[in-house]
C-alpha cells in the first residue's frame, strides 16, 4: 500500500484512475483495487465517476490526512520522487538535496519544491531541476 499512498499523498490535488495507479506504482491491479476500497471505506480517499472511469484522490478534509501525509513524506515520499526523476543523470551527480517551502512542510503541492543536484565540473557541471 506504500507506493499507492505515496502517489496519492504527495500530490493530493491530483486524481488518478486505477490503471494509472497500477502503471505508476508497479502493483497488480487487484491489489490496487483492494487498497483503494479500504482507503475509500476509511474516508482517506475520495472517488468520482466520469464516463467509464472512476477517479481517486486524497480526502484532504479527513482529520488524519495531515498526519498521514507527514508520515508518508518522511518515510517514502518526496525523496523517492526526486531520486526517480534524477535517476537518468545519476552518473553525473555527487549529491542532491531538497529545499524550500515543500521541504519545510509549508507547501501544499510538490510543484513548489526546489531541488538542486551537484556534480564536480569534471563530471558534468551543475545540474538543476526546477
Amino acid at each position: 500500500m506504500a507506493p499507492l499512498l505515496r502517489l496519492i499523498v504527495v500530490d493530493p490535488e491530483r486524481e488518478y484512475y486505477q490503471r494509472e495507479l497500477q502503471r505508476l506504482s508497479g502493483a497488480h491491479l487487484r491489489q490496487i483495487q483492494r487498497d483503494l476500497l479500504r482507503l475509500e471505506q476509511s474516508g482517506l480517499v475520495e472517488s468520482r465517476g466520469h464516463g467509464n472511469r472512476t477517479y481517486y484522490r486524497a480526502a484532504t478534509t479527513h482529520p488524519a490526512f495531515a498526519d498521514m501525509r507527514g508520515l508518508v513524506l518522511k518515510t517514502v515520499g518526496l525523496g523517492d520522487v526526486v531520486r526517480d526523476a534524477l535517476y537518468s543523470a545519476a552518473a553525473y551527480i555527487d549529491f542532491a538535496f531538497i529545499f524550500g517551502s515543500f521541504a519545510a512542510g509549508d507547501a501544499r503541492r510538490p510543484t513548489a519544491t526546489s531541488t538542486c543536484s551537484w556534480s564536480a565540473p569534471s563530471r558534468g557541471g551543475i545540474l538543476r531541476s526546477p
